[in-house]
């Protein structure tokens, strides 16, 4: 199972290994594997039969699934900066400054050519109607992006479509990865939307969106 920074995951197990054994959750991302957890299993109160059913799933989340694509509000959204990747300025506070300029005041990453928080949000949408957010990582990084208030499905992939992706607020866009997201803008007020690896949001690559 592969995670990126604000990801989560619900994980279901049968614990039908015998008393007394143990069994480590690891994670393995890292240079070194961690060990999140270690179960113990204790003496078993019955034993599953052979022929039983799978765990039951899970009651559908209460999202708003209609995704309208054909009358959708199209975003795009340029994913710029960092080290090796390209950028020669940006917008900063209402001014274009230089990337020596960005450096010196620690924004070094950018949306469409603007780094960090503007007065005007990125797009402006009316409750109800779907979103289609086109991410292109013009970077040398991977970006968890992570938006606040919604949940969106994956549809398009370097220009392939993608059939059933999970729900999710926050999609991995690898180097040179070009992403489209949908959601319906079912939930009212002005939210974030941002790149989880904090010290990415905190130079700059960081925006927001409004839902009327």
């Amino acid at each position: 199972i592969t995670l990126a920074p604000a990801q989560r995951v619900d994980l279901a197990m049968d614990a039908d290994l015998p008393a007394g054994s143990e069994v480590s959750l690891v994670e393995n991302g890292q240079d070194l594997p961690v060990d999140l957890a270690t179960l113990k299993f204790g003496a078993a109160t019955k034993k599953p039969s052979p022929g039983r059913a799978p765990l039951a799933p899970l009651d559908a989340n209460p999202l708003s699934t209609g995704l309208s694509l054909g009358d959708a509000l199209k975003i795009e959204i340029l994913l710029e900066g960092g080290a090796m990747g390209g950028l020669r300025g940006a917008l900063y506070n209402g001014k274009q400054m230089s990337m020596r300029e960005l450096v010196d005041a620690g924004q070094v990453w950018a949306f469409n050519g603007i780094a960090g928080l503007t007065d005007k949000p990125v797009f402006n949408v009316k409750k109800g109607r779907t979103v289609v957010v086109t991410l292109t990582n013009r970077t040398a990084f991977a970006h968890p992006m992570h938006a606040h208030g919604h949940h969106f499905k994956v549809i398009g992939n370097n220009d392939q479509p993608v059939a059933g992706a999970p729900w999710r607020d926050t999609q991995l866009v690898v180097p040179e990865a070009r992403v489209q997201i949908a959601f319906v803008a079912d939930n009212p007020g002005k939210w974030a939307f941002h790149c989880h690896t904090l010290e990415h949001a905190e130079a700059g690559m960081i925006t927001w969106f409004n839902v009327e």
